[in-house]
């Protein structure tokens, strides 16, 4: 039976899980909807002034509204979830997923979203492509992406490259899911990293006939899309993992996704002799100390930075990371040096449209 210390001690469990519950389904703040809708407003490709203003202010907002606790308390990942944060992306995550379920594109065009960190969708006429999709934390609905993919693309296996949930999600419904080949050991609440006694990364997601493996300098056709794997370094020394930057041409578009890593080969250039210039759409980390040399090589014609507000890494991470204040600053070291190369910064949810040459 229970006794009245154990009664007050239950109830007061209860009253907190009820509060956290109301708390963690209440609506966002009234200041989160408007500027979610402000942000709507604005056309991403067309970098005035008053959108510089708007991605400094998106800094300021996330920074006002990001998790009380720092990433390394155990209940970091918790904090966000009933965050002001979280609510204000669940609100971009919304818009983002009927914009792409609901989107037609039309011949000799595509559309590209910023899903979050480097994960972005990519759809044309007649397919639909997702780069790293993953974060299940950062919003619980991110697996159902896998509903509107032909294929997934896994640059690494970090988590915040893939979510598990969302490939099984993708393998389940047919759709090809594309990653490196090589071994990795994978040990609980350890650090995953190559080996090669370990597991072929294919056989750790099961092994299904969906799943494709690239090796080095391998190109394969896929649901009318032509991929090609580089090799890539990610984690140098004791972390390494096996990595890939990935080229795709799809309906006339080509699009390259350099992880968060060094294209093997890179100090010399002639990694980059293998990859055509001009590429359409150029999705790069941010952080690569050698970001202007790529594009110096590549002459992409858009490039979108990546691996920027990655929530998880912290506060103090993010901001020596990845914020606008480095995209912007970064922006106008390419218009200086490379002016023939765009970039455009995106917020989660904003996506930018682009008509092939033909077209034009």
């Amino acid at each position: 039976m229970l006794n009245k210390k154990n009664i007050i001690i239950l109830c007061i469990f209860l009253a907190l899980s009820l509060f956290l519950v109301i708390w963690y389904f209440a609506p966002p703040s009234e200041e989160a909807r408007k500027f979610s809708n402000k942000i709507d407003q604005y056309q991403p490709e067309i970098l005035t002034k008053e959108r510089e203003d708007l991605l400094l202010e998106f800094d300021n907002f996330a920074f006002d509204y990001f998790p009380i606790l720092d990433d390394d308390h155990p209940l970091f990942a918790y904090s966000y979830l009933f965050s002001d944060l979280h609510k204000f992306y669940k609100l971009r995550f919304d818009k983002l997923y009927a914009e792409i379920k609901n989107t037609q594109v039309p011949d000799g065009q595509i559309k590209l979203w910023y899903v979050y960190n480097m994960g972005v969708v990519a759809k044309t006429k007649n397919l639909t492509i997702g780069f790293d999709l993953a974060h299940k934390w950062i919003d619980f609905d991110i697996p159902k992406l896998a509903d509107q993919l032909d294929i997934l693309i896994i640059s690494h296996p970090h988590q915040d490259h893939y979510d598990s949930s969302l490939v099984k999600r993708a393998l389940s419904r047919g759709v090809a899911v594309v990653l490196p080949s090589g071994k990795i050991k994978e040990e609980w609440r350890k650090p995953i990293r190559s080996d090669p006694k370990g597991k072929e990364l294919k056989e750790i997601f099961g092994n299904s006939e969906n799943l494709i493996s690239m090796d080095e300098d391998e190109t394969k056709v896929i649901k009318q899309a032509k991929i090609t794997a580089f090799a890539a370094e990610h984690g140098k020394g004791e972390l390494p993992v096996p990595t890939r930057w990935f080229f795709v041409e799809i309906d006339g578009f080509t699009i390259l996704h350099t992880d968060d890593a060094e294209l093997i080969g890179s100090e010399t250039g002639d990694a980059f002799k293998k990859i055509p210039q001009g590429i359409d759409i150029f999705l790069m980390d941010i952080r690569s100390p050698n970001r202007l040399r790529e594009i110096s090589f590549l002459k992409p014609k858009i490039i979108i930075p990546l691996h920027h507000w990655e929530i998880f890494h912290g506060k103090p991470k993010t901001k020596g990371e990845g914020d606008f204040r480095k995209i912007l600053s970064f922006k106008d070291e390419v218009h200086q040096q490379i002016p023939t190369s765009k970039v455009i910064p995106l917020i989660w949810g904003e996506s930018i449209s682009l008509e092939s040459e033909s077209q034009t």
